[in-house]
């Protein structure tokens, strides 16, 4: 399973207030949180022009994920310092994957300006809850009221988090979790849909379901920043792994300077 950047250019988990991204803006999107990375650059309300990297991830994301963005960057015309905001995957996920992208995000959110770039810290299941939302919408399904996202969290164990549409217009809000659990554990209620691999390679277990998997349309998702998003400060560029939020902060030093060698 691997989560697909071009929902990050629509979502932030801290949905309480509207962004104050203008129209036309321009936000990069990195996920790094399972064995793929994926890279997004594009305006959130112009999802037709999205530009879509995926590739392998894991341990070669450090080594690659900022030429990536060059590449990207160079692609679109764009310049780093003209980045509006950057989205990324916050976890939970991989560890590895995580440290990377909190590290690049808050390299990269410094080393381009003065006054830093804005960053959108997006939880990785609440992406592939919007992924799964999408791919519904397009066999011209309905979006459940409730529905529950579970990742591979390796360990034998899934990560997992209910989510709900709130608000008007209906957009995805976390209910509870992420938390871990045992994939025996996890009982949904009927006609409540999964969303995501719910596949532990060390149990030889899978939970079949109408799972949502990596979305290569660039445009999954939708633009909807403007509505859901809200922004923070480079600072707070951590991941919200649940097994060990702390050891974020030796990848963070070690990405900006990485940013500052390289942009």
């Amino acid at each position: 399973m691997s989560v697909s950047a071009a929902p990050l250019l629509s979502l932030s988990p801290y949905a309480d207030l509207p962004a104050t991204l203008p129209p036309g803006a321009r936000v990069l999107a990195l996920d790094t949180s399972t064995d793929r990375l994926s890279v997004a650059l594009g305006c959130p309300d112009q999802p037709e022009g999205w530009l879509l990297h995926e590739g392998v991830g894991g341990a070669q994301a450090s080594a690659t994920l900022i030429p990536l963005i060059r590449s990207l960057l160079a692609q679109a015309g764009w310049q780093l310092a003209e980045l509006d905001a950057i989205a990324f995957g916050c976890g939970p996920g991989s560890f590895t994957g995580l440290r990377t992208a909190c590290a690049v995000v808050q390299g990269l959110a410094f080393a381009a300006r003065p006054d830093g770039i804005p960053v959108l810290p997006v939880n990785t299941l609440l992406a592939v809850a919007e992924q799964a939302r999408w791919q519904r919408e397009q066999r011209g399904e309905a979006c459940p009221e409730r529905l529950v996202a579970a990742l591979d969290a390796r360990m034998d164990e899934l990560y997992v988090a209910e989510l709900a549409l709130a608000g008007s217009p209906a957009q995805l809000r976390l209910v509870s979790g992420p938390w871990l659990s045992a994939p025996e554990a996890l009982q949904l209620a009927d006609g409540w849909p999964e969303a995501g691999a719910l596949a532990v390679e060390a149990g030889k277990r899978r939970h079949e379901g109408a799972g949502a998997d990596r979305q290569q349309r660039t445009g999954s998702g939708g633009g909807r920043i403007g509505d859901m998003g809200r922004r923070a400060a480079p600072e707070p560029a951590r991941d919200a792994g649940l097994r060990d939020q702390r050891r974020h902060r030796t990848g963070n030093e070690e990405g900006r300077q990485q940013a500052q060698q390289h942009m």
